[in-house]
């Protein structure tokens, strides 16, 4: 098997998993774990600002940047039978974000995950959790192919260390 087949294998027994109204909203919420953990640091008064100015980044490198340079499609344009959960945010934003690759779900996890370190083990060690749960989630949601989480994971840690070299 060739490196792509495995990605399309793997993709296809996770996205084709038991889905149900809870499991695919759970799914949506996971997305957004990050913007949780904002909110938490500003209810216990840490530098929030600072994790959001880092997610601004992380967005805009990943999201805008790389994905424009690459211009990946999305899998659910080149498969049949794909299960899509979308998130429930407006036409004209999910319309920005046609392209695959990296998967910015991903790289802003894996940047917020980085930050968080910095404000301790217990908060790096959640992130790494939800960044695990985070990736399984763009494979059963039918938004990407595993090599986008991993490069999602990749540029989204580099976006990461830039900004902490940086602020």
């Amino acid at each position: 098997m060739t490196l792509q087949e495995i990605d399309k294998y793997v993709f296809q027994k996770i996205n084709s998993l038991s889905h149900s109204w809870v499991l695919d909203k759970a799914a949506v919420v996971v997305d957004l774990w990050y913007y949780f953990v904002i909110i938490t640091l500003f209810i216990y008064d840490f530098n929030w600002m600072f994790i959001v100015k880092a997610l601004l980044f992380a967005i805009f490198i990943n999201s805008f940047l790389l994905k424009n340079i690459f211009k990946k499609t999305r899998i659910s344009q080149n498969l049949d039978q794909v299960n899509i959960i979308n998130k429930p945010i407006p036409e004209f934003l999910r319309n920005m974000d046609n392209y695959s690759f990296p998967s910015g779900s991903a790289a802003i996890s894996a940047a917020i995950t980085l930050i968080l370190f910095t404000y301790g083990t217990y908060w790096g060690i959640f992130g790494v959790i939800m960044t695990l749960i985070n990736g399984f989630q763009r494979l059963y949601t039918g938004a990407h192919l595993p090599s986008e989480v991993l490069g999602g994971w990749i540029t989204g840690s580099l976006t990461s260390l830039i900004w902490m070299h940086l602020g």
